[in-house]
């Protein structure tokens, strides 16, 4: 285990080339302890029954690595906005964290697997000065050695065995997902954490100062966003950034979810950075982009009752067509019209 968690001599020789950019990419300082007190310290919600998803024969499935191939087409809109971050899923926190520069980093998943996936990423980023270490714990010859790594690092934690028992789950998947990710980084010319280390150490640094919180936050229930809301406020931190992936196509909007979106700590500068599947057609998503203040004028029209009112759908001219929209627009564009007698 040490040599996998030692840093060659490449490695250092690397680090001393990249100094003065990783300088400039260093975060936001340790919290103190009032801002961790308030950070940390909101409630969770309960376990759902049952994991969602579009379809039911994909209910109850864990999603421990991210299946968006083109999360690049965020990248100009979400570029140094700071703030706050909020969203769902597990890789694609961190890399809008590497362009966002966010203060603050609410990693609010309601599936518990995916808060104990990132409790193992924590501790992989704590022991990993660059970004050859970091990837080199996911690797199949090293999972046996990162799992004894992850039982010594959370040996007093009451949820050790379901944060290695995800880990061993998810390795594989997480290592082939880095992989793509890097690949992307290169082909679409949009650095990322595991491509570019300044956005690497800005990540890990971000976690190491406790910005980062894992936890258990639904949208549709009523402590877990309200709380996010609540902290940001008495942090002062605007939220910038919220990603609920797809899930907004599992259910129609409901009062709860709606007030849960009023309550955040928007501005004029916040986004709403959302996909929505159409795999039959393109294998992919549609990416959407939608100013914060902007939903909150559509969840006020009570003709609005889901998201595939919002987005402006397009059936893809072929399966390598990726639709990207950018919604600003009044949402009377959405109301139903009446039926011609």
């Amino acid at each position: 285990m040490k040599r996998l968690l030692s840093t060659n001599r490449l490695s250092i020789a690397l680090l001393l080339l990249l100094a003065p950019t990783l300088a400039m990419a260093k975060a936001h300082g340790p919290l103190t302890a009032e801002q961790r007190a308030i950070f940390h310290g909101t409630a969770e919600d309960p376990p759902p029954e049952k994991l969602d998803a579009t379809r039911k024969d994909l209910e109850g499935r864990h999603y421990l690595s991210g299946d968006e191939r083109n999360l690049h087409l965020f990248y100009e809109h979400v570029k140094d906005l700071g703030g706050g971050y909020m969203g769902v899923g597990s890789d694609q926190a961190y890399m809008f964290a590497g362009w966002q520069k966010p203060e603050f980093v609410w990693l609010s998943d309601y599936d518990p697997w995916i808060k104990w996936e990132h409790m193992a990423y924590h501790a992989i980023f704590e022991a990993s000065p660059d970004i050859k270490t970091f990837r080199s714990h996911f690797a199949r010859k090293n999972v046996k050695q990162t799992i004894k790594f992850l039982e010594e690092h959370y040996k007093d934690h009451p949820e050790q065995r379901k944060v290695t028992f995800v880990f061993a789950n998810a390795a594989h998947k997480i290592a082939r997902r880095l992989r793509r990710l890097k690949s992307w980084a290169k082909k679409y010319k949009v650095p990322n954490f595991v491509s570019d280390e300044a956005q690497y150490q800005f990540v890990r640094d971000l976690v190491m100062e406790g910005r980062v919180r894992p936890m258990r936050a639904n949208l549709l229930d009523d402590e877990g966003l309200v709380g996010i809301a609540e902290a940001a406020r008495k942090l002062g931190v605007p939220m910038r950034v919220m990603y609920p992936s797809n899930a907004e196509q599992y259910w129609p909007f409901s009062d709860q979810y709606k007030a849960n979106i009023r309550a955040q700590n928007w501005d004029d500068k916040s986004v709403i950075v959302r996909t929505l599947g159409i795999k039959h057609w393109n294998d992919d998503y549609h990416y959407m982009v939608q100013p914060a203040q902007n939903f909150l004028r559509w969840l006020e029209a009570d003709f609005i009752k889901g998201i595939k009112q919002v987005y402006p759908w397009k059936r893809p001219k072929g399966p390598d067509e990726i639709p990207f929209s950018v919604v600003n627009d009044d949402p009377e564009r959405a109301r139903p019209k009446k039926r011609k007698k």
